[in-house]
């Protein structure tokens, strides 16, 4: 999966930081504004070691089985765990209450393995940067994902 971005900050060790470029709907500035929503960079790694700058517009990638495991991870680990640890008080317990508590227990259990997944690993999976674009292809490639088949690169 690739996107658009700009650079907002090179930072060390091929890292650099970046922000989305896709603009926002009038409706969702709005809520933005009245939510007082910052925008947030995010890391990329630059492993290519291409040259780029502050204000650059990139594309980047995205793998898509890292993000599959990574909202697998975050989403089904802990309700499997609520309902394995909700199931197996079943075995121990015979009324509701202790069964809930510890099917709750599995729950906070679940939540805190992705913080601890994350520090064992000892390579970081960021985006990657594909290419820098100029200003012509950004503009191309803005208009061509926002209106399907405008240039005529989509099929």
């Amino acid at each position: 999966m690739t996107n658009l971005a700009r650079v907002v900050e090179v930072g060390e060790d091929n890292l650099l930081y970046a922000r989305y470029t896709k603009p926002l709907s009038e409706k969702a500035a709005t809520s933005r504004k009245f939510w007082k929503v910052k925008e947030r960079s995010f890391p990329v790694e630059n492993r290519d070691g291409l040259s780029v700058k502050a204000g650059d517009f990139v594309e980047i990638s995205i793998k898509t089985g890292l993000t599959i495991g990574a909202a697998f991870l975050v989403f089904m680990v802990p309700l499997i765990l609520f309902a394995s640890l909700y199931g197996v008080g079943g075995l121990f317990f015979k009324g509701e209450g202790p069964r809930a508590l510890l099917g709750l227990a599995g729950l906070a259990v679940g939540l805190i393995i992705p913080a601890f997944v994350n520090l064992l690993q000892k390579e970081k999976n960021y985006p990657l940067l594909e290419k820098v674009l100029t200003p012509e292809e950004f503009q191309q490639s803005l208009a061509c994902n926002s209106d399907c088949a405008a240039c005529g690169g989509c099929g």
